[in-house]
């Protein structure tokens, strides 16, 4: 019969050591390559709505990391104010998530918004035009 080795403490040990930095290693370029913002950017998912009542167009704080794509779990505070139109529209503010919801009423305009965010440097125009439902 063959006499099994036993691998001494301190190759174990060495063994170890070397897991513990290799998963740190991970978490550490998994926080700085998924987790860290690196571009922040408004977006509008419509610039035309009807005035149907339903129509609705989400106004959102994306942000972006060294992979392109979006940061999860990220949220900006962020803040709006309306210069005209509030008449026209409904809006709801979803601070979780980062977004704004227009919905249009039954009148057509145009809602100019000015949307501040941190990070976003400047604060931005947004304008969205309401227009009669085609049917």
């Amino acid at each position: 019969m063959a006499k099994e080795t036993e691998i001494p403490k301190q190759s174990r040990l060495g063994m170890w050591l070397i897991l513990v930095l290799a998963v740190a290693s991970v978490a550490v370029g998994a926080y700085n390559y998924i987790f860290t913002p690196v571009s922040i950017e408004l977006s509008v998912d419509e610039y035309v709505i009807f005035a149907d009542g339903q129509s609705e167009s989400r106004i959102r704080i994306v942000m972006t990391n060294r992979l392109g794509w979006e940061v999860p779990m990220a949220e900006r505070p962020m803040s709006f104010s309306v210069l005209e139109g509030e008449d026209l529209v409904e809006i709801e503010m979803n601070e979780a998530r980062s977004e704004i919801t227009v919905t249009a009423g039954r009148r057509m305009g145009t809602l100019q918004m000015i949307v501040e965010a941190e990070g976003l440097g400047m604060p931005q125009l947004v304008e969205i035009r309401i227009v009669e439902p085609v049917a």
